[in-house]
């Protein structure tokens, strides 16, 4: 083998066995010294490949060096320019959670070191049975590594070719067969079950195999998500307050849905982002509106053709939009999390019965002056259930109409501030007159309460930050333009 391949064979095979037990940046300097050392120990005994769970048509007789951890790494050559390697690395249960059920951890992060010096050729999730499993090819400059990355309960695979390119296009196909030979034995590590459990807290939930994350996301959003299990990715769910639009505004609330959706869509895929496809879904045998997005992810994700599904559940108070991310096979993990979805009643408390406006006739019969009765104090006007955005004042080139519409599309955002202080403060009833300036390049300034029925600080600073993101069509001839507006906030 060439010196400069007989280096990089070193680098890899301990970085095969280390990288993954590790936080802190590869060295590879200090690895190369480390393997030249460990090369110069006397030679370790004979090891049976079928000892540690798996089988493989190495050309030769391989050698073998383990890890005082546990585990270690096979390797064989076919002549001078092309190296075989199995590494082998067992996990202590205190780091579980990094591969049950999510080995795309694992997957993705040797991903990541292995392109930071060359360049990927290929990368797609697969599975070796029913276990999971990742094939990669890289090219560096003086060499091509060829990989399969496979997960065996707590134990880490990483079966890899290195060839030299001066080889590399006439021994591809040997390198495939090679790969394709490695195969799991009995005495491989048997998969943790998945226990599927229910996660979040705020009046929604849904079942996952994995701790789930609570959060509030952007656009005034509440979240609940976490990992499913390989090949697919993650399932969360996203809540957004409409508050009091009525029944002919659901299809604009349902469009601004839409809207966010396709904004997700940069986050997941790699250029050229896909096209959002309209697709009808199930959630918990409901049908209703979804989407599909089908392209190439971002590495952060694991690279790999894959889907990101979408779905909206709507109710009378809020939208619930749901994001299921898969490979090709983890369909049925995104529909099992989707079909968990468990919406508490008292998240949509009932709208109450307005009270009739029917006039009462007054009664023709008269009454003694001593025997009429001393009316009590008339009671505050209820006010309209929800977020209610009234008409505002407006002083500038700017139509009210206009600005109306351009708050009516955050009264999600003021929803989310009303109902998350009204669980320290349920009695929370208000009507605010919320002031700002419209800047000629459509921005929202100067944002402030100028009065209120019921004033509690920390709901209004909750509002003000709201605000503070608004964006309205800017004013004719580059004007500011002066509002006032009041917003009633009620159970």
């Amino acid at each position: 083998m060439t010196p400069h391949l007989r280096y990089v064979s070193l680098t890899v095979l301990v970085a095969t066995a280390t990288a993954c037990q590790r936080e802190e940046p590869f060295d590879a300097e200090a690895a190369i010294e480390f393997a030249e050392h460990a090369s110069r120990a006397s030679p370790a005994p004979a090891v049976d490949p079928a000892t540690m769970g798996f089988r493989v048509a190495f050309p030769s007789a391989p050698t073998f060096k383990p890890l005082a951890s546990g585990g270690g790494t096979f390797a064989a050559h076919d002549g001078p320019h092309a190296e075989f390697m199995v590494g082998v690395t067992d996990y202590s249960p205190d780091r579980k959670r990094f591969l049950v059920p999510t080995p795309r951890v694992l997957f993705i992060a040797e991903l990541e070191r292995m392109a930071k010096g060359g360049t990927v050729l290929s990368a797609a999730p697969t599975q070796l049975g029913t276990r999971a499993a990742y094939d990669l090819v890289v090219r560096q400059k003086s060499f091509e590594s060829h990989v399969r990355m496979v997960v065996a309960g707590m134990r880490f695979y990483k079966v890899a070719v290195l060839l030299d390119t001066s080889v590399a296009a006439e021994k591809r196909a040997e390198a495939e067969r090679f790969l394709d030979s490695f195969a799991l034995t009995a005495e491989a590590p048997a998969d943790a079950p998945l226990a599927w459990q229910r996660t979040g807290d705020t009046g929604f939930s849904i079942s996952l195999p994995s701790e789930g994350r609570s959060d509030e996301a952007a656009f005034g959003l509440e979240t609940v998500g976490g990992d499913l299990p390989w090949p697919a990715g993650q399932c969360s769910v996203l809540r957004g307050g409409i508050g009091g639009l009525v029944a002919a505004d659901r299809a604009e609330a349902l469009a601004n849905t839409e809207g966010i959706a396709a904004k997700l869509a940069p986050q997941f895929f790699a250029l050229p982002v896909p096209a959002l496809t309209a697709a009808p879904a199930k959630v918990a045998g409901e049908e209703v509106a979804g989407w599909t997005m089908e392209g190439e992810f971002l590495p952060r994700f694991g690279r790999g053709r894959g889907v990101v599904r979408l779905a909206v559940v709507m109710r009378d108070d809020a939208f619930y939009l749901l994001i299921g991310q898969s490979w090709p096979g983890g369909e049925a993990h995104v529909q099992r999390c989707w079909d968990s979805l468990t919406i508490d009643k008292t998240a949509h408390p009932e709208v109450p019965v307005a009270p009739s406006e029917v006039p009462v006739a007054p009664s023709e019969v008269p009454v003694a002056p001593s025997e009429v009765p001393v009316a009590p104090p008339a009671a505050p006007p209820r006010l309209k259930p929800g977020v209610d955005v009234e008409a505002p004042r407006v002083d500038g080139p700017l139509a009210a109409r206009t600005v109306h519409d351009a708050v009516r599309r955050h009264v999600g955002e003021l929803k989310w501030c009303f109902d998350d202080r009204r669980r320290a403060r349920p009695e929370l009833e208000t009507r605010l007159t919320l002031g700002f300036v419209v800047t000629a390049a459509g921005l929202l300034d100067k944002a402030r309460i100028v009065e209120g029925t019921l004033r509690d600080g920390t709901f209004e600073a909750c509002v003000l930050a709201k605000m503070a993101r608004w964006k309205f069509p800017a004013p004719r001839d580059g004007a500011e333009v002066s509002v006032t507006m009041p917003v009633s906030f009620a159970p």
